[in-house]
């Protein structure tokens, strides 16, 4: 059974909650009906809605058109269903949204995107939300079959969406590896002075452009294919970097900024890293490459008071550790060993 397409016919579901309530969680499930209109505008006290499938299974999916309340603040549901109007004009105090990616085909999210509510603070969607950053050409060539390939198109400005310059929360979630599309997400398309905390789960398809918001104190990123991170010590209030798959590089080198007091940088298969960081308190290295560690591959600060070696095949240990060090953890193939040295 294929999913509900958003074009058939709508059934409005006439539920008669109580006018006072201030929270609402709603599992919708297919009885028959091809969509479902839930009409919550009623609602004057509620501030927090979420609305669940009732299965897990891809035809068990449903679409639900939504007309939500003026006083929504926080809405959770899936990225199968549509909003009856404008976001921004049915519930424009809304500051958390979050959208769980399901596998229904369908345009809506790149339409919400274009009207979100300026008063949007934390902010978590799929891949999808944005347009895609390459098309696919035909190539013909002479007595040969004509040949698909990636070609970079330019979007129109009308399906550049940009983010609130509200958002203090951004996370960017993760496609099904095998269907997604090529995804880009600009930075350079929002204004975003207020963004404390950036997550980015990626695949071999998301492409990351412009330079991050120069507020961030917590960033995680994961799995990008093409990550730049030549600019990290322009970002002087990040205190917290966790970095986990490939960064295009086997040696890590940057350059970070003064503020950050904690790195993580995981199955990076790194073989060489320089860390850079003056007041840097923790470092977690893990899934990475070195054999013998020595001065050469391997210089941290030696004002560290936490350190983490995991799965990092380590043979051999040439270097002299931080005698500032109160935490010490080592994992390899090879032997374990974790230790707490107790101060004064």
């Amino acid at each position: 059974m294929n999913p509900k397409s958003p074009s058939s016919k709508k059934t409005e579901r006439k539920l008669r909650f109580p006018d006072n309530l201030t929270e609402l969680e709603i599992t919708v499930g297919d009885a028959g009906e091809s969509i479902k209109t839930l009409g919550l505008s009623y609602l004057a006290c509620l501030e927090k809605l979420k609305v669940n499938s009732l299965g897990e299974e891809e035809e068990e999916y449903l679409h639900c058109y939504l007309m939500l309340p003026s006083s929504l603040k926080e809405l959770r549901c899936e990225s199968g269903h549509f909003m009856a109007g404008a976001l921004d004009k049915m519930s424009p105090p809304l500051t958390k949204l979050k959208v769980k990616e399901v596998p229904l085909e369908h345009n809506q999210l790149v339409s919400m995107m274009k009207s979100l509510p300026p008063a949007l603070e934390h902010f978590e969607v799929p891949q999808r939300a944005f347009p895609n950053a390459l098309s696919t050409a035909t190539v013909r060539k002479v007595k040969r079959k004509p040949q698909k390939v990636p070609a970079k198109i330019a979007l129109p400005p009308q399906q550049k969406a940009a983010l609130p310059s509200t958002s203090k929360e951004f996370k960017l979630g993760r496609l099904d590896l095998d269907k997604s599309d090529p995804v880009k997400f600009d930075f350079d398309a929002s204004d975003l002075p207020n963004l404390d905390t950036l997550q980015v789960s990626g695949n071999k398809s998301l492409r990351l452009a412009g330079k991050f918001p120069s507020n961030i104190t917590t960033m995680r990123l994961s799995y990008i294919s093409k990550l730049d991170l030549t600019h990290l010590d322009s970002l002087q209030s990040l205190t917290k970097l966790e970095i986990t798959g490939g960064i295009g590089t086997h040696e890590f080198t940057f350059k970070l900024p003064e503020s950050l007091k904690f790195l993580e940088v995981s199955t990076a298969e790194l073989r060489k890293i320089h860390v850079n960081a003056p007041n840097l308190q923790e470092l977690t290295l893990y899934g990475n490459e070195y054999g013998v560690l020595n001065e050469n591959n391997f210089v941290i600060p030696m004002n560290l008071k936490k350190l983490s070696l995991g799965m990092c095949d380590i043979e051999q240990i040439n270097v002299s550790l931080p005698g500032t060090l109160t935490e010490l953890r080592l994992e390899s193939m090879f032997f374990s060993w974790s230790v707490i040295f107790q101060c004064g």
